[in-house]
């Protein structure tokens, strides 16, 4: 099995992919919330603001989780790799 080196195409998609979601789970919390306290519908500015500062954040280190695991699983393929090799 070969395993893929990250591009920074990729790093870029999952870091977007992530915030996007996050973005959306946390104006869906933030307005059930406000739905089951105040029972109407409301968003603030400063709340969206919040929202978006914490999925900027989850999706960053979630992507830079992804990049660590990825050269971790290259360098450990590379080390089966010429294990193999020399076992031969």
């Amino acid at each position: 099995m070969t395993i893929k080196k990250m591009t920074p195409y990729i790093f870029i998609l999952i870091f977007l992919y992530m915030t996007t979601a996050f973005f959306i789970l946390g104006v869906a919390v933030r307005i059930v919330t406000a739905f089951i306290y105040t029972a109407e519908f409301h968003l603030s500015f400063d709340g969206v603001i919040k929202v978006i500062k914490i999925s900027v954040a989850a999706g960053a280190l979630i992507s830079l989780g992804a990049l660590i695991f990825n050269i971790i699983d290259l360098r450990e393929s590379r080390k089966k790799q010429t294990k193999s090799k020399d076992g031969e």
